[in-house]
């Protein structure tokens, strides 16, 4: 069974550089960079089935996870928002994936959010 369950945590920290005259940015009082600690993720990734036709070996899997902000950044900052590193929202995600592959190597992948 915990071959088929899987726990999965992201917590990414993002660098953002933009491209912005120097003058311009002091001038208006910007910043050409952002960084920090984005949004932190968990999601549980199971196998339900595995079928094996022919030659080919089917397996249906599905995802259920929630993403949230962690870090302090910012987003509605008017001109700066171009270089923001995430969205502050908080989101549940699900997803039902198909998964065809034959012994060659070749692979299918079909998602199917719900």
């Amino acid at each position: 069974m915990a071959s088929l369950i899987k726990l999965k945590q992201y917590l990414p920290y993002i660098s953002s550089k933009g491209e912005g005259e120097e003058s311009f940015l002091k001038a208006n009082g910007f910043s050409n960079t952002r960084s920090g600690l984005q949004d932190a993720s968990v999601f549980l990734k199971f196998k339900p089935y595995s079928k094996k036709i022919g030659n080919i070996k089917v397996d249906f899997l599905g995802t259920a996870g929630i993403t949230t902000p962690l870090g302090d950044y910012k987003v509605d900052e008017g001109l700066q928002s171009i270089i923001a590193i995430g969205n502050r929202s908080t989101k549940i995600t699900t997803m039902g994936i198909v998964h065809a592959q034959g012994k060659e190597g070749v692979f299918f992948t079909g998602p199917s959010w719900l």
